[in-house]
Formats: structure tokens, sequence, C-alpha cells
């Protein structure tokens, strides 16, 4: 039985170290199979590029954090305290 090791396609070195050092050495380069079959409503929200898509997963995630810790700073400064403290504060943003 053949090991998954025998099917590799060669790459070169300098190829190799190029993927690696942008961190995308196992990143599939073209969509998942099902995309081609979803509606038009859905199809246009569709981001087919993996680097886009995780550019704009990264920007959402950060601009969560962001949300979640401003919304923290506002609540404890404009309460006075009432409803957080330092504590609530380093919590959220830890």
């Amino acid at each position: 039985m053949a090991s998954k090791q025998d099917t590799a396609v060669a790459v070169s070195y300098d190829e190799l170290v190029d993927k690696v050092e942008t961190g995308y050495v196992d990143a599939p380069q073209t969509p998942k199979a099902g995309t081609a079959s979803q509606g038009k409503a859905v199809s246009r929200y569709a981001v087919n590029s993996v680097h886009r898509r995780e550019c704009l997963a990264e920007f959402l995630g950060t601009f969560v954090m962001i949300v979640f810790g401003m919304g923290v700073n506002n609540q404890v400064v404009n309460s006075g305290d009432k409803n957080g403290t330092w504590l609530s504060i380093n919590m959220c943003w830890g």
C-alpha cells in the first residue's frame, strides 16, 4: 500500500520556504467543492479567496474584541465604578 508521502509532488526548497514564511503551507488554493451550488443571494457574499477569507476573519475577530473592550471601559468609567471596577476591565481585555 502506497503511503501519503509517496504521492506528494516535489516542491523546490525556495517555494517551501516562501510558503512557510507566509503561513500558507497547507492552505488550499481553491474554494471548497460545495460553493458552486449555492444560490445567487448567498454567492454575492461568498469570498472565494482563502487569503481574503482569512483576512476578513481576522478583521472581524479584532473588531469584536475592540467593541467588547471599549464597552467595558465605558461601563466602568460612566457608572463611577458602580457597574464594574478595574478588575472588570482587566478580565475583558486579558
